[in-house]
């Protein structure tokens, strides 16, 4: 099997197999160039692009001039001396006529027409087809066929996920996948189309790297950033042969129980769980360069190819702040500044947050660099601990601004324990993100609680909270010692605890570590017991302790298991739920009568129910006596008259004793 332990091996394996794909092609047809006039073979999709994988298909466009006939002999031939030999060929058949405005515009034709290069053939119907295209594709076409490539792009992110860190990513066609590449490259040669820059590639493969060096070259990417893309790609590629080649998979999502095997292929050293971490970290590393690079260029998709636009200045306690394509950008000079003063840097995330403005990818990158060269200025806990503070009490927005500081690495320094979870991939099939995407997406879920309907119970007690900060905090460590061995709650417990301390809040020490050791125990008392039980309410409430835990409990948990993914959380255990904090509640308050049913109360519901008059009480008294507490308080009082009726017909109307 190919090497793949190396950077570039990705792109090696990748144009290597081309080169092979190239080589059986003209072998095959070498011998019928007398053939050849007015007839061309032209790679496309990821033989064209030069990306393909083992066991893809052999994308290839046959391309005849005008009124071109005597060739379908040849071609039928061609192809099946291609399936004899083991290669699986995806072709399509395009004859210069065919090829008019309405064409253009259909996004996957001619996509493949502008990735396509010459593999054998007449130079002559190449060039004709390249003139014909030049001519048809104007600023309307152009319009139309970007259209409809974002509309393509939008629903492929609504199918496969905005996400990237998700526990099973899918390489090619989830966010930062392969496509996000390729539907910005299409975009690129439709602009170079348009602008009359456009010919077929001559050369083999490699036409994202040429890509990639393009913008370069236009100062759409600066050199860090086109090496980094290129990195991610060739990443990419690499995990995908070794997905495909060395496990004999025949899809690109790459699964758990894949993950080991991968990233051994990949060189990484250590047993299972060292390296499906080390080689899931790497993957959504580049993933994620890949999808900003995409969304940045989303963007801005009306103007791209063309040098940057006008930037409009933006009124921040910072000088030099533009707004590019509605990103912030920061002079280069002044990030080394914030980077090294916590609180100017929380106040920029802060800022941003409430325009609405993420930072645009260069001054990310840029930024994130010179946070990591102050790193030892930064390692001090209490130079974070008042703005970090502020955040929590006011609780809205708390994760949105910890994703831009998570997107900068700028929580190890005041958290070094969220290294620990970075990245972490559980292997449990229930989870769909990895630990740390988990919990900023449960601390995201503090802004969209549910409240509306009988499910709406959640941002009542949230709006009415007074102490938020608890809350907050307990949702950030409540897996935080994830990785590490033993009850996560419970390790988690002393972690939070030591944390809040390091930052100067140690009276939150105390409520956060018991609800972080708590954490787990709602959903279960709640979902694997009898909830309306009193018993099982009574234990639940003494293991709490405190009343004024409860409400930060029931929200802790609310967000927690709707992170989780996007099958795990539903109304029905929205309401199971609601029911025990009720219960819990009432039972703080009223003690261990709570919840619990007298037979006279139920005899009172029942008696009604009854025919016979003065004697109804009496025999749904008798009945209710003879019968548990568990079956007073589960069946319905008119349900309970009907099986008492039930039971007097089968005894023949004597007194009925269970």
């Amino acid at each position: 099997m190919t090497l793949l332990t190396s950077a570039g091996d990705g792109v090696r394996a990748a144009l290597a197999r081309a080169s092979r794909a190239d080589e059986t092609l003209r072998r095959m047809l070498r011998p019928h160039r007398r053939l050849a006039g007015g007839f061309a073979v032209l790679a496309s999709g990821g033989h064209g692009r030069g990306d393909n994988t083992f066991r893809s298909d052999l994308d290839l466009i046959l391309l005849l001039a005008d009124g071109g006939d005597g060739h379908d002999d040849l071609i039928r031939r061609f192809i099946q001396a291609l399936w004899d030999a083991g290669w699986s060929p995806a072709q399509t058949l395009v004859r210069l006529d065919e090829v008019d405005r309405g064409l253009l515009t259909i996004p996957d034709r001619t996509s493949a027409l502008l990735e396509a290069r010459l593999v054998w053939g007449d130079h002559r119907v190449v060039e004709a087809l390249e003139a014909r295209m030049a001519r048809l594709f104007d600023v309307d076409a152009y319009a139309e066929f970007v259209r409809r490539k974002q509309e393509e792009f939008d629903q492929r992110r609504f199918k496969y996920g905005e996400v990237v860190r998700v526990v099973e990513p899918h390489l090619k066609a989830q966010a930062g996948g392969l496509r996000d590449l390729h539907h910005v490259f299409w975009i690129e040669r439709a602009r170079a189309l348009f602008t009359g820059k456009w010919k077929m590639a001559k050369r083999r493969g490699g036409a994202i790297l040429h890509f990639i060096g393009r913008l370069k070259r236009a100062g759409l990417l600066t050199v860090r950033e086109a090496e980094e893309l290129a990195g991610a790609y060739d990443l990419l590629l690499r995990l995908r042969e070794a997905l495909r080649l060395g496990t004999r998979q025949e899809t690109d999502q790459l699964l758990v129980s894949r993950q080991p095997e991968v990233g051994r292929l990949l060189g990484l050293p250590g047993n299972d769980r060292a390296v499906m971490r080390a080689v899931m970290r790497s993957t959504y590393l580049a993933m994620e360069k890949v999808a900003r690079f995409a969304e940045e260029f989303g963007d801005t998709i009306a103007e791209y190819g063309f040098r940057r636009g006008p930037q409009e200045q933006v009124s921040l306690f910072l000088p030099g702040a533009t707004s590019i394509g509605g990103r912030l950008e920061l002079p280069r000079e002044s990030l080394a500044g914030i980077a090294a003063e916590p609180a100017v840097l929380l106040k920029l995330v802060d800022t941003c947050a409430n325009a609405g403005l993420p930072l645009a990818g260069r001054t990310r990158h840029d930024l994130r660099r010179a946070i990591r060269g102050s790193a030892e200025r930064l390692n001090d806990p209490m130079l974070w601990s008042v703005p970090l503070r502020e955040w929590a009490a006011r609780g809205v927005g708390f994760g949105v601004r910890l994703r831009r500081l998570h997107e900068l690495d700028a929580i190890t320094p005041w958290l070094p324990e969220w290294e620990e979870i970075n990245g972490l991939t559980t292997g449990s099939y229930y989870h769909s993100y990895t630990v740390e995407e988990h919990t900023l997406r449960a601390l995201e879920r503090l802004d969209n609680l549910p409240g509306d309907g009988p499910d709406g119970l959640p941002r009542s007690l949230w709006e009415n909270l007074s102490d938020r900060a608890t809350v907050v905090l307990a949702v950030l460590f409540h897996d935080i010692t994830k990785a590490r061995r033993g009850d996560h709650s419970i390790t988690g417990a002393h972690v939070a605890a030591a944390a809040l301390r390091r930052l100067g809040w140690p009276e939150l020490a105390g409520p956060v570590s018991s609800l972080v050791r708590l954490h787990l125990r709602m959903e279960q008392a709640a979902f694997r017991r009898d909830a309306s039980d009193p018993a099982v309410v009574a234990t639940f409430a003494t293991e709490v302790g405190r009343e004024s835990l409860l409400s930060a409990l029931y929200l802790l948990t609310v967000c927690d298991l709707s992170a989780v993914s996007e099958r795990v959380w539903t109304a029905w255990k929205g309401e199971l739920l609601a029911e025990l904090y009720q219960a819990a509640k009432r039972w703080f308050r009223e003690g261990a009568e709570a919840g619990r049913i007298t037979v006279a109360e139920e005899v009172s519901r029942v008696a009604p129910r009854l025919g016979g008059g003065g004697t109804a009480e009496e025999r749904a008294r008798r009945f209710l006596t003879a019968m548990r507490e568990e079956y007073r308080r589960a069946v319905p009082a008119e349900e309970i008259a009907h099986h008492l009726e039930a039971a007097e017909r089968v005894s023949g109307g004597t007194p009925f004793i269970w």
